[in-house]
């Protein structure tokens, strides 16, 4: 990707400043964002406005008309007061609120607000900038450094979800622009694979190597269109993405210990690349677990005296994972229109209800109004895909099944008197292979 590709992640990820909702009536929320992009040296380009709006038709109720010039501001000593959207439990701020008691609005805004010193000093640490790297960095850790952000709402008069969701879904969007579509992948029969496991520290391992083997898939995603394209796992937070993005893994020890990446993922792409980003993710998937079996195949030759039937390695290793992915175009007015009638009865009752909800207008040029839709309609397709995966059976050649599954054939040589080999050696002396 060219610079100018990161460079309008940037912007559409700070089309709004993290602070918006307390600067509201004080300063214009484009000036203040103008300000924080000017210490990047880069200027908004309203090209990205499209994005902000999926993203908005996506993340809310549409707002009738009439009501659209209103904006709700945080002045009063009392307020802000938020009630999490689901659970109804109230975040009061007591100590925004006695600050703007104390001291006014005025000040409280001052404080409280976004600084943009917290951009600066992620430029500081590059010579000459990266800016997929300062991307990277920025959507990291901006959150962590600006946590408010995740109580202060997207927009005051439907508080349903926090600012940083917000420019997630736009930064992601404009990847996409002109194309959008959803792809989700998925690894069928983990389970089968792991309950395989003979012991808790097989459980541990298998959960790891499957976080390890989707997380090569998401990889393509994150270079293709960045890591707010992928939509779950959430990866802010991620150690997998954390040690991606550089951070030191020592640093990282205890999350490392947690296989936290299951095995499917759903994203954001560009729908016209669609086919090559997913084969680009399998090719990837099936390449980490060949890479890994042939390390384990080499400590096996490096480091024991148990030699392996080469050909049957090969077909195991070859057959003993399946991907299963699939993808579809958001729909919009147009599409909804034509193949209505061909769509699940109680997917488009639910579809022509929302769009009683929004204008007339914007129901047929914000494509957003459509992702419930698509989502669920690529679920069915994938739940589809993924009962036909490659259930592969192999013939008896060996005269002994392997002792974990039972089923396949046991891949070491026996002795002379035709009994299993065990394994001897403790693997805490088997020394690390890069």
């Amino acid at each position: 990707m060219n610079s100018k590709f990161w460079q309008d992640k940037i912007k559409a990820f700070l089309h709004d400043p993290p602070d918006k909702a307390l600067i509201l009536g004080y300063i214009a929320h484009e000036k203040r964002r103008d300000a924080i992009l000017q210490t990047l040296k880069l200027t908004y380009d309203k090209r990205l406005d499209s994005a902000d709006h999926i993203a908005s038709a996506m993340q809310r109720i549409d707002l009738p008309l009439e009501m659209q010039s209103y904006h709700i501001y945080f002045k009063d000593p009392v307020k802000p007061v938020f009630k999490h959207t689901l659970s109804g439990e109230i975040e009061n701020l007591d100590e925004l609120k006695d600050y703007i008691a104390r001291y006014g609005d005025g000040k409280a805004v001052d404080v409280y607000s976004f600084n943009l010193e917290i951009i600066k000093k992620h430029l500081k640490k590059q010579s000459e900038i990266d800016w997929k790297k300062t991307y990277f960095h920025l959507w990291k850790y901006l959150p962590e450094e600006y946590p408010l952000g995740y109580f202060l709402p997207a927009d005051t008069r439907i508080p349903d979800h926090s600012i940083w969701d917000h420019l997630d879904v736009t930064a992601a969007i404009s990847s996409c622009l002109g194309s959008l579509g959803l792809l989700s992948l998925k690894m069928p029969a983990v389970q089968e694979f792991i309950s395989q496991s003979r012991k808790l520290s097989d459980l541990w391992a298998s959960s790891h190597i499957f976080s390890q083997l989707i997380f090569e898939g998401i990889k393509v995603i994150i270079e293709e269109c960045g890591p707010d394209a992928v939509i779950y796992p959430h990866l802010r937070g991620s150690s997998l993405f954390d040690i991606y993005i550089g951070v030191e893994p020592t640093r990282l020890r205890d999350q490392l210990q947690v296989a936290n990446i299951p095995n499917t993922f759903l994203s954001f792409i560009p729908s016209k690349r669609a086919d090559e980003i997913a084969r680009k993710c399998e090719d990837k998937i099936k390449g980490r677990w060949k890479e890994i079996a042939g390390h384990l195949k080499k400590i096996i030759k490096e480091k024991t005296d148990i030699e392996i039937d080469e050909s049957l390695w090969e077909e195991q290793i070859n057959h003993a994972i399946s991907v299963s992915a699939a993808w579809q175009e958001v729909f919009n007015f147009d599409i909804f229109q034509d193949e209505r009638d061909e769509l699940p009865k109680d997917l488009a009752n639910r579809q022509e209800e929302w769009l009683n909800f929004v204008e007339e207008a914007d129901r047929r040029s914000n494509y957003g109004h459509f992702y419930y839709l698509t989502y669920e309609l690529l679920g069915t397709v994938l739940a589809q895909e993924s009962r036909l995966w490659d259930a592969w059976e192999e013939k008896p050649i060996t005269g002994k099944k392997c002792l974990m599954c039972g089923r396949r054939n046991a891949v070491i040589e026996r002795d002379s008197e035709g009994k299993y080999r065990y394994w001897q050696t403790n693997w805490k002396n088997l020394e690390k292979i890069e």
